[in-house]
């Protein structure tokens, strides 16, 4: 918690030498005390229809409309996509997609997306266990190259891609699509970074 107070009112160079101590520090700290998870200590599957209700409540945000539980019946029962749910203690905790995000703007390929990480439990390894758990799953289903964009200032985020072998890649027509259908949608104008994976069909 000091970590958390102190990075408000301190440079930005320190704030980075505040958060690999904190990194450290968790490593050998107890899941119970704030420490990092390991893939033992969650459950992960891919979301069902029945999921809707935790998946809504995990994306409530305060001063938001509340997620639409039927919107997400449907998109979870949706062949052509999946969700990868992340549990702890029998709560949905972290969840990703993996679909054909951008087909309907002219993108093709496979994305991950739309990732979500319960507001209390960040930076502490559930990012890096759901796209594991991910790419697992994308193996098994037969895809054999994933994508990821995701915005250039959100360093965990990035960190967390690159962690599981995402590389940048250079597309800007589709970085351009992309940031022009956030900007339309009334979502926050930033520029979005492409990362790339190949998936070995043997993970």
């Amino acid at each position: 918690m000091w970590l958390r107070l102190a990075r408000l009112f301190v440079p930005p160079v320190v704030r980075s030498r505040l958060r690999r101590a904190e990194a450290r520090l968790r490593c050998w700290l107890p899941v119970g005390l704030g420490g990092r998870f390991r893939e033992e200590d969650v459950a992960a599957r891919v979301l069902r229809p029945g999921d809707s209700g935790s998946l809504a409540r995990l994306l409530e945000r305060p001063g938001r409309p509340p997620p639409r539980e039927d919107l997400f019946r449907q998109a979870l029962d949706d062949d052509g996509r999946f969700c990868l749910g992340i549990f702890h203690a029998g709560a949905l905790v972290a969840c990703g997609w993996c679909g054909p995000q951008w087909a309907a703007i002219g993108i093709p390929g496979i994305w991950f997306g739309g990732d979500s990480v319960r507001t209390d439990l960040r930076r502490r390894g559930l990012g890096q266990i759901l796209h594991q758990a991910r790419l697992r799953e994308a193996a098994r289903r037969g895809i054999r190259e994933v994508w990821a964009g995701v915005a250039a200032d959100n360093l965990a985020a990035r960190g967390a891609l690159e962690a599981a072998g995402f590389v940048r890649v250079d597309r800007p027509e589709s970085a351009e699509r992309i940031r022009n259908h956030r900007r339309a949608s009334g979502a926050r104008d930033v520029e979005p970074l492409l990362l790339w994976r190949r998936i070995d069909p043997s993970a």
